[in-house]
């Protein structure tokens, strides 16, 4: 995967995360601090995971294999913190 790749997917990302957030706001879910916790959560791990992204495209080539690592971490991180959200 590329960096435009990587770049393309957390674009995707973030608009699912924007429309989940759409979401749980209209539904206004059965206990009212629900969704400002899970919403945290999936910030602060979209967060991260764009946060490596960075590093990884800023990094030299001998550094970017380290961070990959990192990347790949969070990302996993995001995705099932997603899925739990959503039950997807």
């Amino acid at each position: 995967m590329d960096k435009q790749d990587i770049q393309d997917q957390l674009d995707a990302w973030r608009t699912k995360l924007d429309e989940l957030k759409l979401k749980a706001h209209l539904l206004k879910l059965e206990h009212r601090d629900t969704p400002d916790k899970v919403m945290g959560q999936l910030e602060s791990a979209y967060g991260t995971a764009k946060d490596k992204f960075v590093e990884l495209k800023d990094a030299g080539a001998v550094e970017a294999a380290g961070l990959g690592a990192g990347f790949t971490a969070a990302w996993s991180a995001f995705k099932e913190a997603y899925k739990s959200a959503t039950d997807e």
